[in-house]
């Protein structure tokens, strides 16, 4: 699954491999069917996404847009306008680690690396 979300979301087995994105990669997901998980009405237009705020879990394999304020806002509220300037945008990548155990054992550091940055 891919997922376009607006907060980082771990779970337990599963480890994030996350590298700089952008809001052109996170637009192109959407337009290729990626599910909105985005609740903040102002990002979700930004993207050009329905709002979502049902839960995301993440399972093996997805992979994740992640679209967030690079700073924290001093006073909270959900109807803050947001530009582009203000965000980072990270894909994350799910990887099981089951299959990172496997791999190191099986295939060494090599296939470790096709699992984790093989992208």
């Amino acid at each position: 699954m891919v997922a376009i979300l607006n907060s980082l979301v771990g779970r337990p087995g599963l480890c994030l491999v996350i590298r700089e994105s952008s809001l052109d990669d996170a637009r192109r997901a959407a337009q290729c069917g990626a599910t909105s998980y985005v609740g903040h009405p102002a990002t979700a237009e930004l993207v050009g996404v329905p709002v979502n705020r049902g839960e995301y879990i993440p399972a093996d394999g997805d992979i994740a847009y992640v679209i967030r304020l690079k700073h924290r806002q001093p006073v909270p509220g959900g109807d803050k306008e947001v530009v582009p300037e203000e965000l980072e945008v990270l894909e994350v990548r799910y990887v099981s680690t089951a299959a990172l155990y496997s791999a190191a054992i099986w295939g060494g550091a090599p296939a470790v690396e096709k699992l984790l940055f093989g992208w």
